[in-house]
């Protein structure tokens, strides 16, 4: 009987902190500019779980991906995205398995291989060009 009545107490103390930390919270995210010195002392407790953005939005802002100035969170994030695009754009095609790739050979050895290709290939015009010339 009496464990029940502290268990509940606790049960209830902890909805208490639950819920003013999350009000906390809420309002340094919810000024203009974020508040983020409110932000990360109510994220101390952690994050509320109530919306999934939470989160990744609270990452962004305190490691300087996201600016406290909110009018600006958009045409950031546009700018994110498009040097992200412009990244994957330039080093996935290393990553990407060539059409005519031999399956008994991994992408590493293939690649060393069309090296040899190309500096035997540049050789022979080395030499090809020299021979002319004399």
């Amino acid at each position: 009987g009496s464990d029940d009545a502290a268990g509940g107490r606790g049960r209830d103390t902890r909805r208490e902190i639950s819920a003013s930390h999350g009000e906390a919270f809420y309002s340094g995210l919810d000024a203009q500019p974020v508040d983020l010195g409110t932000l990360k002392r109510a994220a101390f407790f952690g994050v509320p779980d109530d919306r999934a953005d939470l989160r990744a939005r609270y990452w962004k802002l305190t490691l300087g991906l996201l600016p406290v100035d909110k009018t600006r969170w958009e045409e950031t994030l546009k700018g994110r995205r498009a040097d992200f695009h412009a990244f994957y754009a330039e080093f996935a095609k290393d990553l990407e398995r060539p059409k005519a790739f031999p399956a008994n050979m991994s992408v590493s050895e293939w690649r060393v291989q069309q090296r040899r290709k190309q500096k035997a290939a540049a050789e022979r015009e080395t030499e090809r060009v020299h021979k002319q010339e004399t």
